[in-house]
């Protein structure tokens, strides 16, 4: 869902990774993965929990409306 997401018009140029928790324990602890699926974004925990697709494209644009210059 998230790469299918990440197509749409104005998110083309958002990187994102799928991580292996057991892999990488650390990172996904210190990203606050308690289970999976998990999402993050900007290295903060947004849902511990698969989100509906409009959901997570609107924690993206909130993300990204908070990144942008004078906000």
């Amino acid at each position: 869902m998230v790469a299918q997401l990440l197509e749409e018009p104005g998110l083309e140029t958002i990187s994102w990774r799928e991580i292996d928790v057991v892999a990488e324990l650390d990172y996904a602890v210190a990203v606050g993965v308690l289970a999976t699926p998990s999402i993050s974004i900007g290295g903060v925990l947004i849902f511990s929990a698969l989100p509906s697709k409009q959901q997570l494209r609107n924690a993206i644009h909130d993300y990204l409306s908070s990144r942008r210059p004078g906000r």
